[in-house]
């Protein structure tokens, strides 16, 4: 099943059963996919485990019969696949800081979670790219190679410099502070109209030895915009044409009007690939750059 569908069938799985005793396994079942790689999916792309979002909907769904009916608290726990009623007040209490009878009572105004759509996400040929949150970054040491981006040849750079450097270039450095992680950086250069600079490379304890032939970089602490991809293929196989569909789609999102933060115009953004998040059938990578908010 196509990416993009299995994520928009596991949704709809999940709306389908929320009144009733789903577990991952079965819907996993439901879609023929295993509940391993559906709960791995859902976490990379969402930032919460399939489990607990599953419970949140269920407890935002079961305010309404809270509100507008006169059931009993336990028939309202049974009826979202809740044993007892002791169990379902205590989650209940847990995600919105007060019982369902206070709340029955009380008819407060509680933030909800509500059903995540696809319409933020870009259906790319390979994977999904999923529109952004907004993180802060710590300050990021890192040692790379520098590679000239032709403007009329990107993405081509930098998909084979960032394939060569993890295999033929990244053994080099002795201080990497983690050696499954691969930061592709590129810096923009003020008033250059041919190329800007990619940077193939991997965060680093300190500058105390760069190697020949090898640049030390600083991403500063700051605020960042964050895409997601999700692609059904090995992070080796990220080439020209997928990382082409992926910039496209940022820069379609970026240069809207109404977006809320801009980007900064010459600075350093990058892209973040821990291998050990390649399962075997689906790869994650991260997009960061520095914004402000206008």
């Amino acid at each position: 099943m196509k990416l993009y569908y299995l994520y928009e069938n596991l949704l709809k799985e999940i709306e389908k059963t929320l009144d009733d005793k789903p577990t991952i396994e079965k819907i996993a079942n439901n879609l023929s996919v295993s509940s391993s790689h559906l709960c791995r999916l859902f976490k990379s792309a969402f930032n919460v485990s399939l489990a607990s979002y599953i419970r949140s909907r269920k407890l935002s769904e079961s305010i309404n019969l809270l509100y507008n009916t006169n059931l009993h608290i336990i028939d309202i726990a049974q009826q979202y696949g809740f044993e007892h009623a002791q169990s379902y007040i205590r989650a209940f209490n847990n995600e919105f800081g007060l019982t369902p009878g206070q709340l029955r009572k009380s008819h407060e105004v509680v933030n909800i979670t509500p059903p995540i759509h696809l319409f933020n996400a870009k259906n790319l040929t390979s994977g999904i790219l999923f529109n952004p949150d907004i993180v802060f970054i710590p300050e990021i040491k890192c040692i790379g190679k520098e590679h000239k981006s032709l403007f009329d040849t990107n993405p081509e750079v930098p998909a084979k410099a960032g394939r060569d450097f993890w295999i033929h270039e990244k053994h080099k450095i002795h201080n990497i502070m983690n050696k499954n992680i691969y930061f592709g950086l590129t810096k923009i250069i003020p008033n250059e109209t041919t190329y800007n600079l990619y940077i193939p490379s991997v965060s680093v304890t300190s500058f105390d030895f760069v190697p020949k032939g090898f640049k030390s970089n600083i991403i500063p602490s700051c605020q960042c915009i964050r895409f997601c991809y999700i692609g059904e293929h090995h992070y080796l196989e990220i080439n020209k044409n997928i990382a082409g569909e992926m910039y496209d789609s940022i820069e379609r999102f970026t240069s809207d009007n109404e977006a809320k933060y801009g980007l900064f115009k010459y600075n350093i953004f990058f892209e973040k690939i821990n291998i050990k998040d390649y399962d075997g059938r689906y790869c994650k990578m991260e997009w960061f750059s520095p914004i402000y908010e206008k």
